[in-house]
C-alpha cells in the first residue's frame, strides 16, 4: 500500500508543475488524484484495520 501510494504520488505531483497549456490542462487532474491517493492510503492503513477490530470483535 506504501508503495502505490508513493510511486502513484511520484507520477502526478510533477504533472501539476508542468508549465504552458498541458500545465493549466492536467493541474487540477494530477492535485485530484494525488491527494485522493494519499487520503486513500491513510484510510487503508489506519482507518480500515481499526473498524475491522471493532466490528469482527466476539
Amino acid at each position: 500500500i506504501i508503495a502505490i501510494v508513493l510511486t502513484l504520488t511520484a507520477v502526478f505531483v510533477p504533472i501539476a508543475f508542468l508549465g504552458g497549456l498541458t500545465g493549466e490542462l492536467y493541474r487540477q487532474f494530477a492535485v485530484t488524484i494525488s491527494i485522493s491517493v494519499v487520503l486513500s492510503g491513510i484510510v487503508a492503513l489506519t482507518l480500515s484495520p481499526a473498524l475491522c477490530v471493532i466490528m469482527l470483535k466476539h
